[in-house]
């Protein structure tokens, strides 16, 4: 029942994500990539990769996409010529605020009908959950 749950918490809500920025037109894996870039702002591909657990194709096609948009642009890395550095621009910028308004916005809404007690109380359970999930994928890589 939880990952069911989960899972439907998620896809709804990147349908309400989707609707909301509709002026935007980023999806999901944008958005998180976007996200991602403003806290890690210089990261090659790889680690892009790495963190989300997407394959390189997808990185690769969406960061094009960013870099169309104009929200993303990458640079060959001094130190190693093969290596390209991601970084967000003023528009890339400007549209992680706007993401992060939508996401606060949303989990406002959400979490209306919760006392301040059970807010707490889940977040720090999901992010137990978070970190068992990503410390047992870890290990089976192994």
């Amino acid at each position: 029942m939880f990952f069911k749950n989960i899972s439907i918490i998620y896809r709804h809500s990147e349908i309400l994500f989707q609707k909301r920025l509709s002026g935007m037109q980023l999806n999901n894996t944008e958005q998180s990539i976007l996200l991602y870039l403003k806290h890690n702002d210089g990261v090659n591909q790889h680690a892009i990769a790495r963190f989300f657990q997407f394959n390189k194709t997808t990185v690769a096609k969406t960061l094009s996409a960013l870099e169309d948009m104009g929200l993303i642009k990458r640079e060959t890395n001094c130190e190693s010529k093969r290596e390209k550095c991601v970084y967000l621009t003023e528009a890339g910028d400007k549209a992680v605020v706007a993401i992060k308004e939508s996401r606060r916005q949303l989990e406002e809404e959400v979490m209306a009908e919760f006392t301040e007690e059970e807010k707490v109380l889940f977040d720090e359970l999901s992010e137990r959950i978070a970190v068992k999930v990503w410390k047992l994928n870890q290990e089976s890589d192994g």
